[in-house]
This record gives C-alpha cells, structure tokens and sequence, in this order.
C-alpha cells in the first residue's frame, strides 16, 4: 500500500517495484479508478462475457486482473473505489481468483496488488467509505512516500533528469530561480517540478540560464502576490539580483545594444516603440522570433534599463538603460 500526495510519484514507484522483482517479465497493469466511470470499473477489472450487458464485445473482454496474471497490478486512488467494486477486491484478493461479469467460471490469477491512495483510508474506514477488512487486506505492507517539499534536496537532480528526459541536459538555473525552487511549497509535487521543468526546455534559449523571468505566469502571480505559499519570504521579480553581464556573450550584448538603440532614438521623439516595431527594424539582421523579443523587453524593463508607458505608448529608454548602452560603447571601443 502506497500513501503518497498527488503527483509523488506513487505509480513510477510502484513501476520501480515491479522492476526489481521476479516478476519483472511479467505484465505491468495500472489502473486508476478516479478516472475509469464507476459503471465501467467491474467490467474493466474483472472482464465480462460476450452478451453479459448492453454494448459488450462480441467473444467477452478479459478483465486488468486477467491480463496482470504473473505480474503486477497497480491500483491507483483505491479510495475512489465504490462500496460493490471494494467487495469484490477483497474477495479477489482472499481467494486469488476472478469470475467474469455474465460467467459462472471461476479463472485463478496470480499477481502482485499494489494499491495508492492520496486520501487517508484511515479516515475513509471511520466514515464508513471503505471497508475495514480490504484496508487491512492492503495495508500488509505499508509505505510512505514523501512529499517534495519534505525532500527538498532533490530538486537539482531532478531538474537534471528532467532536463535531459526534454533534450536539455545543459539546462542550467540562475540564483535566484534556484532559490525559489528551494523554498516553494510544491502543491503538485514532483509532477509540478516536471511541467516548470519542461516548460523552462521550451522557452529559454539554448546557451542562457533559466532565470525566474521565464517561470510559469502562474508561479509569477504567486510570487507577487500577497499570502504567497511559499514558506520562507520570496522577493518580487522586479527585487532579483542584477541581469548577467550582457557583454559576456557578444550576441547579446549586440542585441541589447541593438534593442536600447532603437528604443532610444525613438525616444527622442517623444514616443516610444512596440515590439512589432522593433522586430520589422531588425530586417534580417538578427533573428528573433516574437516571443523571444517579447521576452527582452520584459527582462530589460525589469531592471530597469526601460519603461513601458501606459495603453499603446510602447517602450521608453531610461537613465539607467543610457547608462548601460553607454557603458556598452565604451567597453566595445576598447576590445583590442
């Protein structure tokens, strides 16, 4: 019996389970019973024979328990079970052998039951949502899996894994977004790590860190939010340490320096510039695509380098923007 949160990782532990026993060679059957309708859940379990309801399959169907013969069967939620199907699982489990829905012959099967559930069954015995005898039938041995916010040391190796798994072995994480990784609460768990991880393979660019501009929009609203989840205090983004030296790739230092200048002389105008702009200025010169250009602007407003006017007035230089394009020149002169 597995006793774990949503998204821990209960059915890839009880895959490893599978694996490491002698039933390894044998069938791998998952089933989840939150998500199989309840008037479907015996048929699929048990199987049926031809003729035994309305819409059965000519010739029957066995049943997950059938085809698990030999080798394990995971049962997944069991606590969603309803009050008929737990009966029959506990008879299953008693006397090793199904009956199909419709048949009078009795099939043995030999198989492994791993059960999970997110929910307490404890709880569900004293409410009388599920039956005391399967509960003890399951719980012969128990196990706990923890929650990633009480094994939080996992987390870099499992951004790695990840990581490679979507193509990005390379993928690395700024400070700071590895300080918030650190301190969240993880409401989804390891699936949640999985989806940001993913995520951040689609939408950074290969070469540059993840920083915590490039997180979900979720966990953005999160961070600026007030209550935030997180257990120890999260800064906003506009409060994250300084961007990396721009000049120390110089594709970018010649893109932000293409991108300051033209908002700059736009600027002294008296107007500012919209990304669509910026992006038919360029005319082939760099390539950047519309979400990557979207991305910069986000990321030089801020820190402060510009500003973004209110309704459609675009984007404006600042003084610490003229500053950096400044110090850009400079450093650019004086490369041998």
């Amino acid at each position: 019996m597995l006793e774990a949160e949503t998204g821990a990782g209960k059915e890839l532990f009880a895959h490893s389970v599978h694996n490491i026993s002698p039933r390894k060679n044998g069938p791998f059957i998952a089933v989840n019973f939150a998500a199989i309708p309840e008037n479907l859940i015996e048929s699929e379990l048990f199987g049926y024979e031809s003729g035994a309801f309305t819409g059965a399959k000519k010739g029957g169907k066995p049943g997950l328990f059938e085809e698990a013969h030999m080798g394990t069967i995971f049962l997944d939620e069991i606590g969603s079970a309803s009050s008929e199907v737990q009966n029959r699982l506990l008879r299953v489990l008693e006397e090793h052998e199904v009956r199909r829905i419709g048949s009078g012959k009795i099939t043995p099967v030999d198989v492994r039951v791993i059960a999970a559930s997110n929910v307490n069954l404890e709880t569900l015995v004293a409410r009388g949502k599920f039956r005391e005898d399967l509960f003890y039938r399951l719980c012969s041995l128990p196990i706990s899996i923890p929650p990633l916010r009480n094994r939080r040391e996992d987390i870099p190796f499992l951004v790695k894994h990840f990581a490679a798994k979507h193509a990005r072995p390379k993928l690395t994480l700024t400070p700071d977004l590895t300080n918030f990784l650190a301190h969240y609460d993880w409401p989804g768990n390891v699936r949640e790590l999985q989806n940001i991880v993913q995520f951040l393979c689609s939408v950074v660019e290969k070469g540059r860190p993840a920083g915590l501009p490039d997180i979900p929009p979720y966990l953005q609203r999160k961070i600026v939010q007030a209550g935030s989840p997180a257990p120890a205090p999260i800064q906003p983004a506009e409060a994250a340490s300084p961007p990396p030296d721009p000049l120390a790739d110089p594709r970018t230092a010649d893109l932000v320096a293409w991108i300051l200048t033209e908002i700059k002389n736009k600027s002294l105008l008296l107007s500012g510039v919209g990304w669509q702009t910026l992006i038919k200025q360029m005319d082939g010169r760099i390539k950047i695509s519309e979400h990557q250009m979207k991305k910069w602007l986000k990321l030089l407003k801020q820190f402060g380098y510009v500003e973004t006017g209110k309704t459609r007035q675009g984007t404006r230089i600042t003084s610490k923007g003229d500053e950096l394009l400044a110090l850009m020149a400079t450093r650019k002169e004086t490369e041998p």
